[in-house]
């Protein structure tokens, strides 16, 4: 059997119109390959230009924080200098004119201000000292590599020690500046203060550090009146009697009391040892509190004197009355009155024997001040009375450099303050001190009072650091 080709009805395949249709499929492909090389060049350019902006960009956002720190720094700068112009240079007036019970001080009803930013206006009483200030923290320009600036401060007075306050504080505004195209400025705001502590706020103190530097014995006490609030009976009270010492302090006997605190270095009671600075045998009711002393307390010499006192014997047996001057070693004996005007009176020494006595009149306040040259003793009371009839135990000052003994031993009933942080002093027969006691040492065997008077906490002021209190910064 034979197989015939199916027909194909008439129909035959062109092989030209299939070459055709494949050429059409191939023409509508052309250039896709340009067109994503282009799309894939053009995604890259953007990339690319966003890299570099990012990069740009951080590039200015660490240049602008370089100046703007370096702005700061040149700010705070000019705040330290300021401070330290405060500390080092600045000297207060006399007799400060201005209003300290407003805050902050005016003068002429207006703020005290020492100004050294251009176009600020300086109100301040002196202008030598407006001068100072200016020349140095108006416009000070510094140099560091390539990088010049400028910082300028102002110093506003906000609190004054006066009446009851015994805060000294400055508000410092300082701008530090760098120039150019990017300017950079920044200000900061530091107030700094400083305390003033009398050196006389102990009933008693003894700067030496030893064992039993402070003993306190024999039924002694301590307490407190204000003479500038009136007489010890009506101002009375059982605390501020407070004592210290730089080593320990010993109390003895079942009477003695400390009415006040113990202020000490290591505050442990027990056995004197480098860990125990007190050592009480007067019971547990013999002081009210134990506080720790931060650091040693350093207390000034009294000024030299100068020239120095004579050294001869000036020996009194009547009634005497001095003007204030420069003696010799001054021996007051025979039931007799020496009688000091108010003053200052330079003395080598001082003796009071015999039942003398040692008084002001007209009543004012007197000022001694001890050499010791020579003497056994600088001061030497144990014969004799004070009498201060002002009451005010500031009105008589015994001030002493030197390390020779003072005994105040006689001296029952005495309104008087002894300064001399190196000189070892004893004091007994049950009289009482109004007032305060600062030695080396200080020794109480025969329980004698001692009164400590508040009224004394704002004189003899010492001037602490400055320390920064707040601190703020800004642009501007």
């Amino acid at each position: 059997m034979i197989l015939k080709p199916i027909a194909n009805n008439g129909i035959t395949p062109k092989k030209g119109n299939a070459m055709k249709q494949l050429n059409h499929k191939g023409n509508t492909q052309r250039g896709v390959a340009l067109i994503i090389a282009l799309l894939t060049l053009l995604m890259l350019s953007v990339l690319a230009a966003a890299i570099l902006f990012v990069t740009q960009t951080e590039v200015w956002a660490t240049y602008n924080y370089r100046r703007d720190a370096q702005s700061r720094y040149l700010a705070e700068a000019g705040a330290q200098r300021a401070a330290d112009w405060l500390s080092n240079t600045y000297v207060k007036p006399a007799a400060a004119p201005w209003d300290a019970t407003k805050e902050p001080v005016q003068w002429n009803g207006t703020n005290v201000v020492l100004a050294g930013i251009t176009g600020h206006a300086t109100n301040y009483p002196d202008a030598a000292t407006q001068a100072t200030y200016s020349n140095a923290l108006s416009n000070q320009q510094v140099t560091v590599g390539e990088v010049t600036g400028t910082y300028s401060a102002d110093a506003t007075l906000v609190t004054f020690p006066s009446g009851g306050s015994m805060v000294e504080a400055w508000r410092i505004t300082s701008q530090g500046s760098i120039p150019g195209v990017q300017a950079s400025n920044v200000e900061v705001k530091v107030t700094i203060e400083r305390q003033s502590q009398s050196l006389l706020s102990f009933a008693v103190f003894g700067t030496g550090n030893s064992c039993g530097d402070l003993t306190i014995s024999g039924g002694a006490y301590t307490d407190s009146f204000d003479s500038s609030q009136g007489t010890y009976t009506s101002t009375k009270l059982d605390s501020g009697g407070n004592v210290g010492s730089n080593g320990n302090v010993t109390l003895n006997g079942v009477t003695t009391e400390v009415n006040g605190t113990i202020s000490v270095l290591e505050p442990n009671v027990g056995t004197c040892s480098a860990a125990n600075d007190v050592t009480n045998s007067a019971g547990p009711g013999a002081y009210q509190a134990i506080t720790q002393l931060p650091n040693p307390q350093v207390f000034p010499n009294p000024p030299a004197i100068s020239p120095a006192p004579p050294t001869s014997n000036q020996n009194y047996t009547a009634d005497t009355t001095l003007p204030p001057g420069d003696y010799g070693n001054v021996n007051m004996s025979g039931n007799k009155t020496l009688t000091l005007s108010p003053g200052t009176y330079n003395l080598n020494s001082l003796v009071l024997s015999g039942n003398s006595a040692l008084q002001i009149s007209p009543p004012g306040q007197v000022i001694i001040n001890i050499e010791g040259t020579g003497a056994s003793k600088a001061v030497d009371l144990s014969g004799g009375t004070i009498t201060n009839t002002t009451d005010v135990p500031f009105n008589m000052q015994i001030n002493y450099a030197g390390s020779q003994p003072i005994d105040l031993s006689g001296g029952s009933g005495s309104y008087a303050v002894v300064y001399a942080p190196n000189s070892p002093i004893t004091i007994s027969g049950g009289g009482a001190w109004y007032g305060a006691i600062l030695g080396k040492s200080f020794t109480d065997s025969g329980g004698s009072a001692v009164h400590y008077d508040r009224a004394l906490l704002k004189q003899l002021l010492q001037t602490g650091p400055f320390r920064s209190t707040s601190y703020s910064r800004s642009k501007f």
